[in-house]
């Protein structure tokens, strides 16, 4: 289905006419530099302007046409003066507004034509008056306007819209086929969008541009999946383009299309959209995946002494729902953290079991060494070895949920983390005793030498009286 409604605007050549001298206080009327190259059935429209006029006023703008196979007087088409101006085989389409004029400014005004037709190509002069109807040198322009043929083939490999349905976490891939074969220098934009069904409103995805850069709008809702590589798109066997999506989310939901576009370079040397068109590929559906996971850190046994090896456990509730097509390589893979009281973790174990590096190496910030295992399926556990005072402190666990389809990469499916608890060391039975003995024997060594002092300060005074 082909989308009439964007306009291809031909823009006002940067270059003037040369002025002859003394004539710089004339009217110069300006329209974009030819020929034009515009596809049938679309909407195009011509700018005129005035420029190089220093007074205040408003003009009057009168359009005509001449076709490319006559060679007669110009045609009158429309004027933003008069209605009795246009010529009676013109009549019918401005009545019905399919030809007009709008007035931008006073010294600007656009042709619009809404359904180009064939028999549209030709000369177009742009003729500029203050309502007197007195012509003078430069007060006219003309432009050239060729009319193509709608060449742009879309379609879908399928050839027909159907329904599509996902598991959240499945991968989504679609076909569009799209070529311009005016045999004009051409270029064609293909881009692949959707309209939520969360939302309604039409989004882009990703899409190809005129320049072939691949893109995606940097305000749009899958930009950052973009961004991180985890949707994408390419073109292979020359005119068929893919849409790559990983992991689609329930909020991908909704009806995709296919939108291509066919740009053409204007002797101005600007890029103009000369047509676009749309088509639906499908309509997809995605099943959420009903998992519920809840994580509870403790501590076994409760009590700990300093040097002891200290066990935090990580305790893990799932519930998943399954549909009838699941299979036995739907059931999520587990991945656990552990973190103290800093923002680095202490302890990470990927889905597969394997212990990754840390900041803090496999050790406490306080030296203690760390060791993780797994003695239930849903148990963790983090061992601290030889626990020290400094190792006390709140920790607390956190676990991600993976799924894995067979054929496909692993994506997340939900986090749990845990309310942190509290370490505490209590002295050992050897320290309450070594402590009072301790202070005893100081203290017995303290009286000690409070005795032998006295009694030597006596002995030398006895002896000095001699």
């Amino acid at each position: 289905m082909s989308d009439r409604g964007s306009a291809a605007s031909l823009c006002v050549s940067p270059s003037a006419p040369v002025v002859p001298t003394g004539t710089l206080s004339l009217r110069i009327v300006k329209v974009s530099k030819g020929p034009l190259y515009r596809v049938e059935g679309t909407h195009t429209s011509i700018l005129c302007n005035v420029t190089n006029y220093q007074g205040a006023g408003r003009f009057d703008f009168w359009w005509s046409f001449v076709r490319t196979v006559d060679t007669g007087t110009p045609v009158a088409i429309v004027s933003t003066l008069e209605n009795e101006y246009t010529d009676a085989s013109y009549e019918p389409r401005v009545k019905a507004k399919e030809i007009y004029v709008e007035r931008q400014s006073p010294r600007w005004a656009r042709l619009h034509i809404t359904h180009l037709r064939r028999e549209d190509e030709g000369l177009y002069e742009c003729r500029v008056d203050a309502g007197t109807k007195k012509w003078h040198p430069y007060q006219d322009a003309t432009v050239e306007l060729k009319v193509l043929p709608d060449t742009l083939m879309l379609s879908t490999p399928l050839g027909e819209l159907s329904s599509l349905a996902l598991h959240e976490g499945d991968s989504l891939s679609l076909r569009c086929r799209a070529a311009a074969l005016t045999g004009l220098h051409t270029h064609v934009s293909l881009a692949f969008g959707v309209i939520r069904t969360m939302t309604g409103v039409l989004d882009t995805i990703v899409g190809v541009g005129p320049d072939l850069s691949v893109e995606s709008p940097p305000a749009g809702p899958y930009w950052s999946r973009f961004y991180r590589g985890q949707l994408g798109m390419e073109k292979i066997k020359g005119d068929t383009y893919i849409l790559r999506m990983d992991h689609v989310k329930p909020q991908d939901a909704g009806l995709y299309h296919c939108t291509a576009a066919e740009w053409i370079q204007d002797p101005d040397g600007s890029w103009q959209k000369i047509l676009e068109k749309r088509i639906s590929l499908k309509n997809l559906t995605v099943e959420p995946n009903d998992l519920r996971l809840g994580v509870v850190a403790s501590l076994a046994p409760v009590k700990f002494y300093r040097g002891d090896t200290v066990q935090l456990h990580c305790n893990v509730t799932l519930a998943i729902g399954h549909s009838e097509d699941q299979g036995d390589d739907d059931e999520p893979q587990l991945a656990v953290g552990w973190w103290g009281e800093g923002k680095e973790p202490l302890a990470l174990v990927d889905r597969r079991g394997v212990l990754l590096p840390t900041a803090w190496h496999g050790r406490t910030p306080s030296g203690s060494e760390l060791s993780p295992d797994r003695p239930a399926p849903l148990c963790f556990r983090l061992h601290i070895h030889r626990a020290t005072k400094a190792d006390q402190g709140r920790y607390r666990c956190q676990v991600t949920s993976w799924g894995q389809r067979r054929g496909t990469k692993p994506y997340l499916l939900a986090t749990a983390q845990s309310e942190p608890v509290t370490l505490y060391l209590y002295l050992s039975p050897s320290d309450t005793l070594v402590i009072p003995l301790s202070v005893g024997a100081a203290l017995s060594l303290s009286v000690a030498i409070s005795i032998i002092t006295a009694v030597t300060c006596c002995f030398l005074r006895k002896l000095a009286k001699r």
